[in-house]
C-alpha cells in the first residue's frame, strides 16, 4: 500500500519562491496542489506532476484551501500539508 501525501499552496501573485517550493515539495515525493487567487501566467511551466488550480480572481485564503482540499480528498489523500507562497 502506497502512501499518497499531498501539498495545498494557496497562491497571489507569486515570485520564484513558489517554484522553489514546489520543487522541494516534489523532491520529496510530495504531490502538490497549487490554488491561484490570482491569474496563473505559466509561473510552474515545465514541472511535472504540479496540479493547478485557477480561480483567477481572489477567492480568500479559506476558500482555496477548501477548494484544493477538496481537489486532494477526491485523489485519495492520505495526508494533506497545507503552504502559503512563500512557505518552505
Amino acid at each position: 500500500m502506497t502512501s499518497d501525501y499531498y501539498s495545498v499552496t494557496v497562491a497571489y501573485n507569486p515570485g520564484i519562491l513558489l517554484k522553489n517550493q514546489i520543487e522541494y515539495l516534489i523532491a520529496k515525493d510530495i504531490k502538490p496542489i497549487v490554488v491561484f487567487n490570482s491569474n496563473y501566467s505559466g509561473q510552474l511551466e515545465g514541472l511535472e506532476n504540479v496540479i493547478v488550480i485557477e480561480n483567477n480572481y481572489n477567492l480568500g485564503l479559506a476558500k482555496a484551501i477548501n477548494i484544493g482540499m477538496q481537489k486532494a480528498i477526491e485523489l485519495g489523500a492520505n495526508g494533506v500539508f497545507l503552504f502559503d507562497q512563500g512557505s518552505l
